[in-house]
């Protein structure tokens, strides 16, 4: 299995969630907006990073265990941002947080021991017409 881009940024920003909580504990985290933004921030882009992924990589998508949900949990943060509920969101970070970061590593792991195409070898896959053909 070969990574895309878009699996380095959804895989690294598990640790840009656990950064920014630090220490806090659940009521220092519902008091502190700037903590509470930088969460929310960091799930949005894991949110988009796994809807990048299910339309590129979707072998990586579906070996993840909860893929659908983190897409739906971005959208939930885009799109309706007042119903979103802090407890909710703790949860998220205390019971699948470490799930998900275990799992985009062991990805991580079995694709770095794969040849990674070049960027026109990529293309070529991608737009399977232009293979062979010369601008002039």
């Amino acid at each position: 299995m070969i990574l895309p881009p878009a699996c380095s940024t959804f895989c690294s920003r598990w640790t840009e969630v656990e950064l920014a909580i630090g220490p806090l504990d659940f009521p220092s985290y519902q008091a502190n907006r700037v903590a509470r933004m930088a969460v929310e921030r960091e799930f949005i882009i894991i949110g988009e990073a796994m809807l990048v992924l299910s339309r590129i990589a979707p072998d990586i998508v579906d070996s993840m265990s909860a893929s659908r949900r983190i897409v739906n949990f971005r959208n939930q943060l885009t799109h309706e941002y007042p119903t979103v509920d802090d407890r909710i969101v703790w949860r998220i970070i205390e019971h699948d947080v470490p799930v998900l970061r275990r799992e985009s590593k062991s990805d991580r792991k079995a694709a770095g021991r794969q040849r990674t195409p070049s960027p026109a070898a990529v293309r070529r896959r991608q737009h399977p017409r232009r293979q062979g053909t010369k601008r002039q």
